[in-house]
């Protein structure tokens, strides 16, 4: 089944609107010296799939699933990506990292899947 192309220019349309409520955020808090910083880039991603879940699942929307299990992937892409980065820049060794690495990326994708599966 073919997806609306509509579908896919709103998802990148919210992407970008998330993208640049992060940036005006990171401003924001940098005006009021807040230590605390946050990856825009990450943000608008989580943030475009927790609407849409929201949307398809709370709202009841016809939105299709294949675009959030998209993003949802790319979350878990990019947790997995910045916990190896941690781990390297940390210099962490204990055995069994492989492992448990791929441990903790299995569950959060089935955790991401579960909830997907439920609407």
């Amino acid at each position: 089944m073919a997806i609306n192309p509509n579908y896919i220019i709103y998802t990148l349309i919210l992407i970008i609107l998330m993208y640049l409520i992060a940036q005006i955020s990171r401003a924001f808090l940098f005006y009021l010296k807040i230590n605390f910083d946050f990856c825009p880039k990450c943000f608008s991603i989580f943030g475009s799939w927790m609407f849409l879940l929201f949307y398809k699942f709370i709202l009841k929307n016809d939105f299709p699933i294949e675009i959030i299990t998209l993003l949802i992937g790319g979350s878990v892409t990019g947790i997995a990506h910045a916990l190896d980065k941690y781990i390297k820049k940390k210099e962490i060794k204990f055995a069994f990292l492989d492992f448990i690495f791929q441990f903790m990326l299995t569950l959060i994708a089935l955790i991401f899947i579960y909830i997907l599966s439920i609407g």
